[in-house]
Protein backbone atom coordinates (compact mmCIF):
# COMPACT_ATOMS: atom_id res chain seq x y z
CA UNK A 1 0.00 0.00 0.00
CA UNK A 2 1.27 3.04 -1.01
CA UNK A 3 0.42 6.53 1.45
CA UNK A 4 1.47 10.26 1.38
CA UNK A 5 3.31 11.67 3.84
CA UNK A 6 4.96 15.20 4.07
CA UNK A 7 9.25 15.33 3.70
CA UNK A 8 10.89 18.25 5.56
CA UNK A 9 14.59 19.19 4.87
CA UNK A 10 16.90 21.62 6.77
CA UNK A 11 19.15 22.29 9.41
CA UNK A 12 18.13 22.09 13.33
CA UNK A 13 20.88 24.22 15.25
CA UNK A 14 22.95 23.60 12.41
CA UNK A 15 22.83 19.75 12.06
CA UNK A 16 21.00 18.58 8.89
CA UNK A 17 17.77 16.67 9.11
CA UNK A 18 15.45 14.97 6.82
CA UNK A 19 12.09 13.53 7.35
CA UNK A 20 9.09 12.65 6.09
CA UNK A 21 5.49 13.49 8.33
CA UNK A 22 2.45 11.79 8.00
CA UNK A 23 0.91 15.32 7.37
CA UNK A 24 1.30 18.96 7.47
CA UNK A 25 0.13 19.45 10.70
CA UNK A 26 1.99 16.73 12.65
CA UNK A 27 5.48 19.02 11.26
CA UNK A 28 3.89 21.96 12.60
CA UNK A 29 3.66 20.62 15.76
CA UNK A 30 6.80 19.32 16.05
CA UNK A 31 8.42 22.58 14.43
CA UNK A 32 6.51 24.58 17.72
CA UNK A 33 8.14 22.09 20.03
CA UNK A 34 11.63 22.15 18.56
CA UNK A 35 11.87 25.88 18.06
CA UNK A 36 11.66 26.08 21.90
CA UNK A 37 14.78 24.68 22.02
CA UNK A 38 16.39 25.21 18.75
CA UNK A 39 17.00 27.19 15.76
CA UNK A 40 14.80 25.72 12.59
CA UNK A 41 16.04 26.65 8.90
CA UNK A 42 14.15 24.32 6.81
CA UNK A 43 15.64 24.20 3.07
CA UNK A 44 12.71 22.41 1.37
CA UNK A 45 9.02 20.95 1.99
CA UNK A 46 7.56 18.35 -0.59
CA UNK A 47 4.27 16.08 -0.51
CA UNK A 48 5.56 12.12 -1.20
CA UNK A 49 4.37 8.87 -1.70
CA UNK A 50 6.21 6.20 1.09
CA UNK A 51 5.35 2.34 1.98
CA UNK A 52 2.58 1.80 4.17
Amino acid sequence: MIATGFRVWGKIDGVKFDQVFSSVSEWKAERKMIEQQASVNVQGMASVEVAA
